[in-house]
């Protein structure tokens, strides 16, 4: 619809303007009630839907850059009283509370 700005198609289809513009840009490929919903917003006829329909099919899913990955040590998780070797204030008492040590 001439005159739309993205923001204003992506809220009368009632999706975020981001995902709009990348569906937009086909960086992502666009779910048939996404597609349905755009087609309202731009109050398509008949062919001009069915056009919009094909386009997007031909698109396939977008292609993205495989992401590097990243190592990274993650200390492995062990229960809180493990840790526990001094006595311990829990602070919504008033009471001191020791940790029970195995």
């Amino acid at each position: 619809m001439p005159g739309l700005r993205r923001e204003e198609v992506a809220q009368l289809a009632s999706i975020s303007t981001d995902y709009y513009t990348r569906v937009e840009q086909g960086r992502m490929r666009a779910s048939v009630p996404v597609l349905e919903a755009v087609a309202r917003a731009l109050r398509l006829d008949e062919d001009e839907r069915r056009y919009l329909f094909d386009l997007a099919q031909a698109a396939g899913p977008a292609r993205h850059a495989p992401r590097r990955r990243r190592d990274v040590e993650v200390p492995p998780l062990r229960p809180v009283d493990a840790r526990c070797h001094d006595e311990v204030v829990v602070l919504r008492t008033q009471r001191p509370h020791r940790c029970d040590r195995p």
